[in-house]
C-alpha cells in the first residue's frame, strides 16, 4: 500500500520548470526550488507557479472564483441538503476500494470528500482553483489539497478515478479540461 502511493504520486511535476518529482507532492520543487506547499497546507500549482503564459485575465478569473467560493461558503444559494444528495448519488458510481487514489476536481463544500474518506480510501486529492474551498477539507494524511487549473493539472497517470461534477460549465476550454483529466488518469482509471 505504501509503495503504491509513492509510485503513483511520483508522477506529479512542477508547472514552472517541468521537473518530475521524486516524492509525494513535495513542499518545494527539487529542481527549481519553487515553493509548492503554502502556509494553508495547500499544494499551490497555480498562484506561486505562474508561468509566462499567465495573463492578467487569468488573475482576474482566479480572483472571481475566490470571491464566489467565499460567498458560497458563507451563504450558499443552494440548500445544503442538495449538495449532500448530489454527493451521495455521485459516490455510488465511485470504486472506493482501500488502495484507490481518487481526485476530485471542484471540491465545493466538501461533502463527497467526507463520504469517500468514511469509506476508507487510501488517498483523496482535492483539486480546486479556489483556495477557500480547499481550506474546508479535512486535515489528515489521507487528504491532499491542490490549488490548480483543471485545464492544466500537474499529474500524469496518477489516479484510479477522477471526479468532475458541476465543473465543465466553469472552465474556459472543455477540450483542455478533458485532455488534462485523461492525462492524469491511470490507463485503467475512470472519470466520474
Amino acid at each position: 500500500k505504501e509503495q503504491k502511493q509513492e509510485n503513483i504520486l511520483a508522477r506529479t511535476f512542477c508547472i514552472k520548470c517541468g521537473n518530475r518529482h521524486e516524492e509525494i507532492l513535495p513542499e518545494n520543487c527539487s529542481k527549481c526550488g519553487e515553493k509548492i506547499l503554502n502556509e494553508n497546507n495547500v499544494f499551490d500549482f497555480y498562484k506561486t507557479n505562474k508561468n509566462s503564459n499567465t495573463t492578467d485575465k487569468s488573475d482576474e478569473y482566479l480572483k472571481n472564483y475566490e470571491e464566489i467560493s467565499l460567498d458560497d461558503i458563507d451563504t450558499s444559494i443552494q440548500d445544503p441538503l442538495h449538495h449532500e444528495y448530489i454527493a451521495n448519488i455521485t459516490s455510488k458510481f465511485i470504486d472506493s476500494s482501500p488502495n484507490n487514489v481518487i481526485a476530485e476536481i471542484g471540491v465545493g463544500q466538501g461533502q463527497l470528500a467526507k463520504i469517500l474518506l468514511n469509506r476508507g480510501i487510501s488517498l483523496y486529492v482535492g483539486i480546486d482553483i479556489a483556495e477557500p474551498y480547499l481550506k474546508q477539507l479535512p486535515n489528515n494524511d489521507k487528504v491532499k489539497k491542490v490549488l490548480a487549473d483543471a485545464e492544466n493539472l500537474p499529474f500524469e497517470s496518477t489516479f484510479d478515478c477522477v471526479i468532475c461534477c458541476d465543473v465543465m460549465e466553469h472552465v474556459m476550454n472543455i477540450g483542455s479540461l478533458l485532455f488534462s483529466i485523461n492525462k492524469s488518469l491511470k490507463i485503467d482509471g475512470n472519470l466520474t
